[in-house]
């Protein structure tokens, strides 16, 4: 698996309850594995990623993880102060300007600001870092589902036909050229290995349009289809039953039915993939695990991911 060689940005999507941020942060873990600084990072102050990589709360400075990873917690109204100090250079004038109840509530009004203004901050973070700034060969952005999702990675140029002129249409233009250069961004696509995920993230694919191109793997999360877990399954189903304990046969039974129903839906995927003339992007078939999802369920996720790898 190549998923992310060379990327700077990989931003992870799929539809809702499909594990995006388990997905994003085992990434993380084997980016950081693998040599690359690198920072995972959500919006709308979100708190999930953190969590899963065992620190409490959100924080919009990057907090560290392991020596090669990090984390970060975005929200609109932080990224615009950021966009004052950057961009706009009022410095000791942010709080001021931006803390008023009338601009607040032109922020919440205009369409598509709070993404430009997010997404502004996360290029700034890897295109253009200031001194004090950590350097990252890689952020992970854990992306909204699937409808938002495929706004979101069109706010750039949607806010530069918007804007016309001015800083709003600067950043907004920098944005969509680093959304929409294939050497830059990647886009990973996150599903379950069930029928309905599978053809949701293969409409997913036919709605993302130019964006297209940019889709460097498929992840099925959750499943059962390693090889290991069904040989177990099978050697275990025939012990039981030399046993006589039909009771724990009909348990294994209903697990072989949830691979099968899996696999078809594996190879559904495969199919659509094959259809589309994607048959180069990367299929991570990530297993269910067996305990809650922590740290150490992270770390165990990131070691089937050979990330990086080149």
């Amino acid at each position: 698996m190549t998923v992310g060689v060379n990327k700077r940005l990989l931003v992870v999507t799929g539809k809702g309850g499909v594990g995006r941020s388990v997905v994003t942060a085992a990434l993380g873990v084997a980016s950081a594995n693998a040599g690359r600084t690198t920072t995972t990072v959500e919006f709308d102050g979100l708190s999930s990623l953190a969590q899963l990589h065992g620190l409490s709360g959100r924080q919009f400075d990057p907090r560290t993880v392991t020596p090669k990873l990090d984390t970060m917690s975005l929200t609109v109204m932080e990224c615009l102060g950021d966009f004052g100090r950057r961009v706009l250079k009022i410095g000791a004038l942010v709080r001021v300007v931006f803390q008023n109840r009338i601009v607040r509530a032109l922020v919440d009004g205009v369409p598509g600001i709070h993404d430009l203004l997010q997404l502004g901050k996360l290029r700034n973070l890897i295109a253009e870092p200031l001194p004090r700034d950590r350097k990252y060969d890689l952020a992970i952005l854990d992306a909204p589902a699937t409808g938002h999702g495929l706004t979101l990675l069109d706010s750039g140029l949607t806010m530069a036909e918007l804007t016309r002129v001015g800083p709003l249409h600067e950043e907004a233009n920098q944005i969509e050229a680093w959304l929409g250069n294939s050497e830059l961004t990647g886009i990973v696509i996150v599903t379950l290995a069930e029928r309905l995920p599978v053809q949701e993230a293969l409409e997913m694919l036919d709605n993302l349009g130019a964006k297209r191109t940019q889709v460097v793997a498929v992840v099925l999360n959750q499943t059962q289809l390693t090889t290991e877990d069904v040989a177990v399954t099978e050697a275990l189903h025939a012990a039981v039953r030399g046993a006589g304990r039909e009771d724990l046969a009909l348990l294994l039974d209903r697990e072989r039915a949830v691979a099968n129903r899996q696999a078809q839906a594996a190879a559904v995927l495969r199919d659509g993939l094959e259809e589309r003339g994607l048959t180069h992007i990367d299929l991570i078939i990530l297993p269910k695990l067996r305990t809650t999802v922590d740290r150490s369920g992270i770390d165990t996720l990131a070691a089937h991911m050979e990330v990086f790898s080149g």
